[in-house]
């Protein structure tokens, strides 16, 4: 969710107080809650398949990938320290294992039996690196195997991975070259105008965009745990792309919030969480660094994609939490990241809620 938009920032941007369902700081994280503590802007998550581990992507250089272990709380850092240059072949010609790693979107996903994890590497010149699990047990044990290179053109948020070791990405937006193009962006933000579009890669035919995925600030990505669909977020357009990937048919799927980040459920279902009650820029002043850790309205629902019936399962007026980018369902356990946050929240999800689409807190 980090966008190039710092010249056209509003007066919102101006932070001046908390007040109830608008936006502001929210109380530290509480060590004695089961609310995991001591992140730096967890901006996404991803559960590593037949585990308990959660991986997560955060602001921090000696640490911008943590595997989480959702039940015991330990955690296990991945940087580019720890990569070394295995005797593994290039799908795509790939320079090496990366100098520097700063990560964004990311994904994980069993491929051609094994656990891998997809991660944007916003370092310059962007990439994307591939990095398998070589053990689960005791703690999980990651190697650098791959990366993928991005055209200078594109300018990704959010990737997923196919059981078939295909790529999905988002491309947001051109990058603004001065104010004036900020400006102009800006605008599209506010009439949902088309910004940026869903990118398929693979071995054979590289980068493509796909077709009809034009979204205003496409964001957050995700393919279905059966393989057989893709989500695809439009902020500004409160819409989810659901796209049959045999048929590549694509149906547009309203929701009642400003979608970021997608995540798979079951076999073929997505989590979608974004923010609500605030307009387009209406988290700018969460930008401020002062006002870290810092909340807004959010709500996450569950899409069904051979359907595209929208069941929501949470809501929270961003008093006490902060404004979730993403949403990973386990069980009734719902775990929250946020690019504005100082933890992973965790919140238990009632029964009720599958019923009736409320959750008890």
């Amino acid at each position: 969710m980090r966008i190039w938009l710092l010249a056209a920032l509003s007066a919102l941007e101006l932070f001046s107080g908390k007040i109830a369902g608008t936006v502001g700081p929210v109380p530290p994280c509480d060590t004695a809650s089961a609310d995991h503590c001591g992140f730096d802007r967890a901006e996404d998550l991803a559960a590593l398949p037949g585990t308990h581990w959660l991986a997560v992507s955060q602001t921090s250089l000696t640490s911008p990938l943590v595997l989480l272990n959702m039940r015991t709380g330990s955690r296990v850092p991945v940087n580019a320290a720890q990569f070394s240059n295995p005797a593994a072949r290039s799908a795509s010609r790939c320079s090496g294992p990366p100098v520097a790693f700063d990560a964004g979107g990311i994904d994980a996903r069993r491929v051609h039996g094994k656990v891998w994890i997809a991660a944007i590497n916003r370092a310059t010149p962007q990439r994307i690196e591939l990095l398998v699990m070589e053990t689960a047990w005791p703690q999980p044990k990651v190697s650098w195997r791959d990366c993928i290179g991005v055209p200078p053109e594109y300018a990704l948020n959010d990737v997923a991975l196919a059981p078939n070791g295909d790529i999905y990405a988002t491309h947001m937006f051109a990058r603004p070259e001065s104010a004036t193009e900020t400006q102009q962006l800006r605008t599209k933000f506010f009439a949902a105008a088309a910004t940026g579009f869903a990118l398929h890669w693979s071995v054979q035919g590289g980068w493509r965009p796909m077709p009809g995925s034009e979204l205003s600030f496409a964001n957050g990505i995700a393919v279905s745990g059966d393989g057989h669909w893709l989500a695809v977020a439009g902020t500004f357009d409160q819409a989810v792309l659901v796209v049959n990937l045999p048929r590549s048919d694509i149906r547009r799927v309203r929701v009642a919030l400003q979608p970021d980040n997608i995540t798979p459920f079951g076999r073929s279902s997505f989590i979608v969480v974004g923010h609500t009650g605030v307009p387009v820029t209406g988290i700018d002043p969460c930008r401020n660094p002062q006002a870290r850790p810092c909340g807004f309205p959010f709500s996450a629902a569950r899409i069904s994609a051979p359907s595209g019936a929208v069941t929501p399962i949470y809501t929270d007026d961003g008093n006490a939490t902060p404004g979730a980018s993403v949403a990973v369902l386990d069980g009734r356990m719902l775990y929250l990241g946020s690019a504005f946050g100082d933890r992973v929240s965790v919140r238990v999800l009632g029964s009720a809620s599958w019923r009736s689409g409320r959750v008890r807190r």
